[in-house]
């Protein structure tokens, strides 16, 4: 199935965009949630110290 989607002439101008748009956004939203994580860590130990 994957064969005859990414590389079928018909679909490949859309399967491998495709592909590489949802990898990137997969890869966007995990560095801001990675972003978002450490700085409540940061807040909530400073939080803790008080």
């Amino acid at each position: 199935m994957f064969r005859s989607f990414f590389f079928n002439k018909q679909w490949s101008l859309w399967a491998w965009p495709g592909i590489v748009l949802i990898l990137a956004s997969v890869w966007y939203q995990v560095q801001v949630s990675v972003q978002i994580n450490d700085w409540y860590g940061g807040f909530y130990d400073y939080l803790q110290k008080s």
